[in-house]
């Protein structure tokens, strides 16, 4: 795994988390968690990957001779951690789905059926700003205002 991608995935989340705390939006917090959960078991997902390709990947310094590095030995090594990820990747899953649980609850909530219709499209099927304006027949400035109004009500919702 690249170093590199690690840092720019920190350095992501911590853009995220700062922009949930400026916009003071449960709602926003929750998707960020969502966002960051959902990049972590990606990141999982590849490592358990890597590591079955690792063990099924036999290597011709590794036949015979048994010992201390046997190639059984690496495979049974390979074996637990995939057990131990797929058992993190597990708890990682059904906290996503419990936060998706939120966000679509928070989402339903609204009554503006407009408003409502936009953050569906934005965080739910995840479409860009210019195709939620194009197929609500909306300019994007007033997709935005809309969505901004759709926060400040969750937010008043939620006290």
């Amino acid at each position: 795994m690249n170093v590199n991608a690690n840092v720019n995935c920190e350095e992501i989340r911590e853009q995220r988390t700062i922009r949930a705390r400026d916009g003071d939006s449960r709602f926003q917090n929750l998707y960020s968690q969502y966002l960051n959960l959902k990049q972590d078991i990606v990141i999982l997902q590849d490592k358990i990957n890597f590591l079955r390709e690792a063990a099924e990947y036999k290597s011709p310094s590794l036949e015979g001779g048994g010992g201390k590095n046997s190639y059984s030995d690496k495979i049974g090594k390979s074996a637990a951690k995939i057990l131990d990820l797929k058992k993190e990747l597990g708890e990682k899953q059904v906290q996503m789905l419990e936060l998706w649980e939120q966000i679509t609850d928070m989402i339903c909530s609204l009554n503006n059926s407009t408003q409502r219709r936009i953050m569906i499209e934005r965080y739910i099927n995840q479409k860009r700003w210019d195709t939620i304006a194009r197929e609500a027949n909306l300019c994007e400035r007033w997709v935005f205002r809309l969505h901004r109004k759709a926060l400040d009500a969750l937010k008043q919702q939620l006290g």
